[in-house]
């Protein structure tokens, strides 16, 4: 369907045939026609002719891609299903006002804002990427992170303000900054970025100043204003209709009625208003024009005053004799107690919003006067049947809204019986629900074994080194599912089932673990066949000119069986098959083959290996080869140890190959030696690391490198050995009495000798810890080999 170049899109219609079904395909008209430039005049749809050329067009048979088999069907009939068509749908309880919330627990915590309430914020706020450029750097307290004062501001700017360093505040010092540029050793290439560390003060009222970034949204929509003029276009703050933060801002949201455009008044930052002059009138006169007195003053008449919507600026309106109202976004802000134009004995007028109403339109709190008079108090007001109220009125929205869970309905019963037949329909909203749900778990499986694979490794290799035994690294887990063949590929390993291999209802989970080749070499070479001193030291002397993988012979991975005869050779590693539960039946598995490992002559014939009880025997079944030849593959069902071989053909029943591995040998002789020589040296430091059954003193407990233990990496060693068994028991020689314990325990710092407990680093201790099974492991592989000789 995309290389059709359409947008469609395909649904199961169970209706459709007759009733047995089928997929439909929904194409866009609109993509396959060219809509005309003259259906985007509006004065097209005047002209019928015009308007009739813009229509959705019909969908005809032409329009089916090809070559998919698809029959046209125009379907003139749609069915809906009924909503709430039962009394217990009907009636079944809901969250109000989010019913699609579905229960009653989750319901309890809805809460919100039915209303916007005004923040400041920076022009662009919606733009992640503008809005961190829109930032300044400033110095504020360590200790209560408000701004330096002007005083401690200048200490912190080496003494002097300068266009890089300055202090500012507002007129009523209810905001104040102190810029800075970041310091200079910050890391970053922005201000956002940059703006981060700590300076010391000396002098000043505050021992330490913190460099953060000062954003739109530190002030407050009184401050705004004044953020804006300040900073100007570097922060470009100004005042947003935003979502209320919480319940607080919401129940006081709402506008500020001034009867004009408000967001016009929002970016003045107010309004100016002159008063009506009554000044020169004698008498009542009721012809008075004041529209045309506002109109020539450059403004509008309101029934407050004049509105001069010329004058968008504090000192252009003061210069008019006019009052200028700062824009209010608060009920205190919006209903100033006082009389409006009350003026000052220095010029200018207080900040009320007081006046006599004498026409109310309504209530007090939610009415609107048609006129107000030059009453100047309550008092006289009264005496002549006015209202004294607010000019402006602030027009409360804020609605909290909490959920509650409730019947939202009522069932009524019909008067007749209903003519349709209920029947049980399928949801496919829910099936495509299921399925999408099934894809991201499916997709989320090579995710999931990548990141084992990247990091079990080397905590396997540690806890096998810790346990001496041979590592196993964890692959990955490939699920299973019912009816279904899909490969699944973890690395050069390829996992894949049939039809049949699951099926019942429920997902097996097959677990893979990784067994390396070398690992049976080193198990094999520990217990197998020693070779001569002669040879062990021509093989120590190539050993000292090479590499332990280019020693390496066939004769080395011999180790399949029969009889007592050595028959073949591993080729590759092995894996560690491990269902979860029993499949119903096999599975196939490719397992890669190494070209590093060097293959006997005669053994000539793949197999697939398994070990029981050390002992390494040919698996009973078919294998076969890859398509490119690097893999060995078999159907494989029980869980088990499986590697890929090479074993002798047919025609050589009685023939026993070379087995052993010298080089493996001459390296343990090796260690051995060089471990004797340096325990008679004298004793050996290994800081943090203790062996198997040791006693460790807490005085030494400090590693000198990472830890890890069987519950990940060790951050705290102090929380980490407040959990070990603490040692208090001595023997009669004053030696520090080691408890008797069950737990193999591996763990830092201190053996036992003489009657005191002496660390590794030298130190000494009366004071033991035994540690308990999760105790670290240190992260040098090469130490930890050692330290089994060495102690």
């Amino acid at each position: 369907l995309r290389n059709s170049g359409t947008n469609t899109w395909v649904s199961y219609d169970e209706k459709l045939l007759g009733g047995e079904g089928a997929c439909s395909m929904h194409l866009n008209v609109w993509e396959l026609f060219k809509i005309p430039d003259a259906c985007h005049d509006p004065e097209c749809y005047q002209s019928e002719a015009c308007a009739e050329q813009c229509r959705r067009p019909e969908l005809t048979e032409a329009m089916c891609p090809s070559p998919f088999p698809w029959r046209f069907f125009k379907s003139t009939r749609e069915w809906r299903p009924g909503m709430l068509a039962t009394k217990s749908a009907c009636e079944e309880e809901s969250c109000y006002p989010q019913p699609w919330i579905p229960t009653e627990e989750e319901c309890k915590t809805v809460s919100h804002c039915e209303s916007h309430c005004p923040y400041c914020e920076t022009d662009q706020f919606w733009d992640w990427e503008m809005k961190k450029q829109m930032v300044k750097c400033s110095f504020v307290s360590s200790k209560t992170s408000k701004p330096l004062s002007e005083a401690d501001c200048k200490i912190a700017c080496d003494g002097t303000f300068t266009s890089s360093c300055y202090f500012r505040k507002d007129n009523r010092s209810t905001a104040a900054a102190c810029i800075t540029d970041p310091p200079t050793d910050a890391l970053g290439s922005t201000t956002y970025e940059k703006c981060v560390g700590q300076k010391a003060l000396t002098g000043a009222s505050v021992a330490s100043a913190n460099y953060e970034l000062l954003q739109c949204s530190a002030f407050t929509t009184e401050q705004c204003g004044w953020a804006k003029e300040t900073f100007g276009q570097d922060m470009a703050c100004t005042i947003h209709q935003l979502q209320c933060k919480n319940k607080a801002d919401c129940k006081g949201a709402g506008r500020c009625d001034y009867e004009w455009d408000d967001w016009q008044i929002q970016e003045n930052g107010g309004l100016c208003v002159a008063p009506i002059d009554f000044s020169k009138d004698t008498s009542y006169n009721p012809h008075r024009d004041f529209w045309s007195e506002c109109y020539n003053l450059g403004g509008e008449h309101r029934s407050y005053g004049c509105l001069l919507y010329e004058k968008k600026t504090k000192d252009t309106c003061t210069e008019v004799g006019a009052k200028w109202f700062p824009s209010a976004h608060s009920m205190s802000k919006c209903e100033v107690p006082g009389y409006a134009w009350k003026k000052m004995s220095t010029g200018g007028f207080y900040s009320g919003t007081m006046a006599c109403c004498v026409q109310l339109r309504g209530s007090k709190s939610e009415g609107r006067c048609e006129m107000f008079t030059q009453d100047e108090n309550s008092t006289s007001c009264e005496h002549c049947g006015g209202t004294w109220m607010s000019i402006f009125k602030f027009r409360s929205h804020g609605r909290w809204m909490e959920g509650s869970w409730q019947k939202s309905y009522k069932w009524t019963a019909r008067a007749f019986e209903p003519s349709n037949k209920w029947v049980t329909r399928i949801a496919f909203e829910k099936v495509t629900d299921v399925w999408q749900n099934l894809i991201a778990a499916i997709r989320a499986v090579p995710a999931v074994n990548f990141v084992t694979c990247r990091i079990n490794p080397t905590l396997d290799t540690l806890v096998a080194i810790a346990k001496q035994t041979a590592a196993q690294s964890t692959l990955g887990t490939v699920p299973l599912l019912p009816a279904t063949a899909s490969a699944t590929r973890m690395g050069d390993y390829v996992v894949e089932p049939f039809d049949n291999s699951v099926t019942g209802t429920a997902e097996i989970d097959v677990q893979v673990n990784l067994l390396s080749s070398g690992a049976v070499v080193a198990e094999n070479a520990a217990g197998g066949n020693a070779t001569s001193t002669a040879e062990g030291s021509r093989r120590q002397r190539r050993l000292a000119g090479t590499g332990l993988s280019d020693t390496l012979t066939a004769s080395c991975y011999t180790v399949v069986q029969n009889a007592g005869r050595y028959i073949g050779q591993l080729v590759g590693d092995c894996i560690i098959f491990n269902p979860s539960t029993p499949l119903d039946n096999p599975v196939q598995v490719c397992l890669p083959t190494s070209p590093q490992i060097p293959v006997y002559g005669a053994f000539n014939l793949d197999c697939l290996v398994t070990v029981n009880s050390g002992v390494y025997t040919v698996a009973p079944m078919t294998v076969t080869k890859s398509s490119d030849g690097l893999s060995t593959c078999a159907s494989l069902s029980a869980s088990g140890t499986y590697c890929p071989g090479k074993i002798f053909g047919t025609g050589e029943p009685d023939r026993s190959a070379p087995s052993g591995c010298g080089s493996v040998t001459a390296i343990s002789d090796t260690v051995t030696t060089q471990a004797a020589v340096l325990k008679a040296a004298g004793p050996v430091s290994l800081p943090g690391l203790v062996k198997i059954g040791e006693t460790v003193s807490s005085d030494g407990f400090a590693p000198q490198a990472v830890y890890i233990s069987s519950s990940g990496t060790v951050k705290s060693v102090e929380d980490f050995a407040e959990t070990a068994q603490q040692i208090t028991g001595t023997n009669a020689g004053g030696a520090s009495t080691t408890v008797g314990t069950t737990t193999t325990t591996m763990d830092e710092n201190a053996t036992t000798t003489g009657d005191v407990t002496t660390t590794l680093d030298g130190r000494e201790s009366s004071s033991t810890i035994k540690l308990s099974s999760s105790s670290c492991l240190p992260a040098s592989i090469t130490v930890a080999a050692l330290l089994q000789l060495l102690m």
